[in-house]
């Protein structure tokens, strides 16, 4: 399933990390003071157009940076996101470690103050930030934690052989939220919400961020065929992964057009389950693919997030219809410009 010359030229994003020693200031626009630093500890400037990147140049000594606002002074570090179990054909049961980025929503139950699930999901994208939809951080309930390294929900301990290596065992962990950030457009098909937990966390074989695609070529079509995807479909109690195929959107349009959905190119991704078998239906579940990052060196992509889900796996809406996710590509401006240090 993998093929090497599907993938786009695209960079990644990681891990944040704090880097604000020996501070120079500079001003972004009149009464409006910045930091001025290298460019690659200042990633949300990358989406801006070149005239808007050259009037934020500024001076370091010999080099040249740019004039950063000092809450988006994080530097890029891709070097420990994607790492996960290797690609197994068909529907399986996750292993440990294989799908390191997962992350479960947990609520606060007005009435017995209890941590309850809603059947919504995430990614890591960062050792800070977890990626889901709008409609889990706007479901009228409170959000008070995410979950991170689970595998099999009825144990907080997870045991089992690591990919091409020993047996281990590995927990979960409750990290509460912060804030949350929900897309302005999220009525009108962008459907995607950003969670920043109080703490970063640390990367371990059970917990690790998925890579994100900073950007892709311009002139070369959204041409990706093969996704994976993962969640607790049902009430299964096990995490499960699914093969995906990537669908046009014509055919996309035409199979939900009587369900009173318009999409857009831009905004979703369109997949389909291959094999017949179900893994699908929760809120915010990751849809991603391996891309390589340079010999041997292959990394799981984060490329969606599942929005709505109209296969024959639905409780909602059951049909042959796609899984639709939000496209990650066009939302990365709108990530970078919501993540701080």
């Amino acid at each position: 399933m993998w093929h090497r010359g599907v993938f786009l030229t695209i960079g990644f994003v990681a891990v944040a990390v704090v880097h604000s020693q020996n501070p120079v200031p500079c001003s972004i626009k009149p009464r409006l003071p910045g930091q001025c630093v290298p460019e690659n500890q200042c990633p949300h400037v990358a989406i801006k157009s070149a005239q808007e990147r050259q009037a934020l140049k500024c001076n370091l000594g010999s080099a040249q940076g740019v004039c950063c606002q000092p809450d988006k002074v994080f530097e890029l570090d891709f070097s420990q996101c994607g790492y996960g179990g290797g690609y197994r054909a068909g529907l399986s049961i996750a292993e440990v470690t294989e799908v390191p980025w997962i992350a479960i929503l947990l609520y606060r139950d007005a009435k017995s103050n209890k941590f309850v699930e809603d059947q919504c999901l995430g990614a890591l994208i960062s050792n800070q930030y977890v990626l889901t939809t709008a409609r889990c951080l706007n479901n009228g309930k409170k959000l008070a934690s995410v979950r991170l390294g689970e595998l099999k929900k009825s144990t907080s301990k997870d045991c089992g052989k690591i990919i091409k290596g020993s047996y281990e065992c590995t927990e979960t962990i409750d990290v509460p939220v912060e804030s949350t950030v929900i897309h302005e457009g999220h009525r009108s098909g962008s459907d995607l919400g950003l969670i920043r937990l109080t703490r970063k966390v640390e990367n371990s074989k059970a917990v690790r961020p998925i890579c994100l695609p900073i950007q892709q070529n311009p002139d070369k079509p959204f041409g990706y065929n093969f996704f994976e995807v993962a969640s607790w479909y049902g009430n299964s109690d096990d995490l499960r992964k699914e093969p995906l195929a990537g669908m046009g959107t014509t055919e996309c349009q035409s199979k939900v057009r009587g369900l009173g959905i318009s999409v857009d190119s831009e905004k979703h991704l369109c997949t389909r389950i291959t094999n017949g078998r179900c893994a699908l239906t929760e809120s915010g579940t990751p849809v991603y693919q391996m891309a390589d990052m340079g010999p041997h060196n292959l990394r799981w992509v984060l490329y969606g997030i599942g929005s709505l889900d109209t296969s024959k796996c639905s409780a909602r809406v059951p049909t042959d219809g796609p899984l639709l996710s939000a496209k990650v590509e066009h939302f990365v401006p709108w990530i970078l410009e919501n993540m701080k240090s």
